[in-house]
C-alpha cells in the first residue's frame, strides 16, 4: 500500500492529471515490477491501461516540426571547363603537362614552335630603330627650316613640305613600335599558360602536330582540357511538380557514388527551363572539393531541405486497418473509441495524422484484436515512466 501511495504522488505532481474510473489499485509482486518496468523501456513515455485484465499501452499524440525535403539526381561537373588551343599558329614544339596534372593560374601548359616568331621580332626592332633614326632626321631638318623660314631664306611652300616629312616621320615610328609590340606578344602567345586554377582532363594532341588558331580555339583545335574543381557543381534534375517548393539558396545534401561523406550544399541556380522531353527541371548545387576527391562525371543525389512545418504524429503500431482506410482506438473516460485518420509518410516508426486526431488524443498502442469500439477499460494505473 506505501508503494502504490508513492507512486500515485509521483504520477500527480508530474502530470497533475489522473484518469480513472475506480481509486483501488492491486499491489504488484516483484516479478510483476520487473515486467510492468520491462514493457514501459519498450514504449517509452507510454500510459498503461487495463482491457480485460490485460495491460495496454497508450500514448499522446505528439506535435513536431516536420522536415520535408525534395530529392534531384544528376551528375557531378566542373565549375569550368576550357578547351584550351594555340594562340598563334605553327607546329606544337613542346606539352608541359599531361591528363591528371594539377596546374596553377599562369603555368605553362604548351608550347608553339618560336623560330618563325623569334625573327619577326627581330624585324620589328630592327624597323623601330630605322624609324627612330629616320625621324630624327626629319626632325632635325623641321627644325633648321623653321629657323631659314624665320630668316626669309626659303618658302612657306618649302617650309611645309619638310613639316609634313617630320610628321609623317612621327607617325612611321608610332607605326614601327605597335608592330614591335605585336611581335612581342606573338612570340609570348607560342607559350600557352593556364587561364585558372585547375587540373588537365584530356590531352588531344602530342608534339610535332600543326595547328591554327585562325577558326577555332576549341574543339579540334584544342591540345589539352582545363577543368576548374576545387570547386564543383551538382546538375542534378527533379519532377517539374516539384517546381513550386524550389527557390534559389534553400539549404540541401549531396550524396555521391563512392563516397562516404555526405556534402553540404545549397540550391545555386534553378533553371527557369522544364525540360518538355522528361519533365523535369534542372538545379546546380555547388560543393567544395579543395581536396579534389570528387571527380566531374560522378554520379549524384540531391536532398534539398524545405521550408519546415509543425504536425501531429503517432507510433505507426498504433493503426488498425489497411487499404488507405486506416483508424485508431483512443481512451476517453476509459473508454476504447475507434476513430478514422488520414495519415501520411512521416519516418520508418512514426506516421503523420493530417485529420482524425487532436493533440490531446491518448491512443493505444498495439490494440488487440478484441478490443472493440466502446469497450470498457480497465485502471488507469498512470501516465509516464514507471
Amino acid at each position: 500500500m506505501k508503494y502504490s501511495q508513492q507512486k500515485t504522488a509521483h504520477v500527480t505532481a508530474r502530470y497533475a492529471a489522473i484518469l480513472f474510473l475506480a481509486l483501488t489499485l492491486a499491489a504488484c509482486s516483484d516479478d510483476d515490477k520487473e515486467n510492468s518496468k520491462a514493457e514501459n523501456l519498450l514504449v517509452p513515455q507510454s500510459t498503461k491501461v487495463e482491457q480485460k485484465n490485460k495491460p495496454l499501452h497508450v500514448t499522446q499524440v505528439r506535435r513536431v516540426g516536420v522536415e520535408k525535403f525534395v530529392f534531384a539526381s544528376g551528375t557531378i561537373a566542373a565549375k569550368q571547363t576550357s578547351h584550351i588551343g594555340p594562340l598563334v599558329e605553327g607546329v606544337i614544339e613542346k606539352i608541359f603537362v599531361k591528363v591528371g596534372d594539377r596546374v596553377k593560374s599562369g603555368d605553362a601548359l604548351f608550347q608553339t614552335r618560336q623560330v618563325d616568331y623569334i625573327r619577326s621580332l627581330e624585324e620589328a626592332k630592327s624597323a623601330m630603330d630605322l624609324a627612330n633614326i629616320l625621324g630624327v632626321q626629319a626632325n632635325r631638318n623641321y627644325d633648321r627650316a623653321r629657323e631659314l623660314a624665320e630668316q626669309g631664306n626659303i618658302s612657306q611652300a618649302r617650309l611645309d613640305d619638310i613639316e609634313t616629312s617630320n610628321q609623317v616621320a612621327i607617325a612611321k615610328i608610332q607605326q614601327a613600335k605597335v608592330a614591335l609590340e605585336t611581335a612581342e606578344q606573338r612570340l609570348a602567345d607560342t607559350v600557352v599558360q593556364a587561364p585558372f586554377n585547375g587540373t588537365i582532363t584530356g590531352r588531344n594532341v602530342d608534339e610535332g602536330v600543326y595547328l591554327s588558331n585562325r577558326f577555332s580555339m576549341g574543339g579540334g583545335s584544342a591540345v589539352v582540357r582545363i577543368q576548374e574543381i576545387e570547386i564543383v557543381a551538382a546538375i542534378v534534375q527533379t519532377p517539374e511538380k516539384n517546381l513550386n517548393l524550389l527557390t534559389t539558396n534553400q539549404l540541401a545534401t549531396v550524396t555521391i557514388q563512392g563516397h562516404d561523406e555526405v556534402y553540404d550544399s545549397f540550391v545555386y541556380v534553378l533553371n527557369d527551363l522544364v525540360n518538355p522531353q522528361t519533365r523535369t527541371v534542372e538545379l546546380r548545387l555547388p560543393i567544395k572539393n579543395e581536396d579534389y576527391k570528387i571527380k566531374p562525371g560522378q554520379f549524384a543525389e540531391a536532398k534539398i531541405l524545405l521550408p519546415q512545418h509543425e504536425a501531429l504524429v503517432i507510433p505507426r503500431n498504433a493503426i488498425t486497418g489497411g487499404v488507405k482506410k486506416y483508424s485508431v482506438f483512443v481512451a476517453r473516460d476509459n473508454v476504447a473509441i475507434q476513430l478514422n485518420i488520414q495519415t501520411r509518410e512521416y519516418n520508418a516508426d512514426q506516421v503523420e495524422i493530417t485529420s482524425g486526431l487532436t493533440e490531446q488524443d491518448i491512443v493505444i498502442i498495439n490494440p488487440p484484436d478484441t478490443l472493440k469500439n466502446g469497450d470498457k477499460l480497465g485502471q488507469l494505473i498512470m501516465m509516464g515512466e514507471s
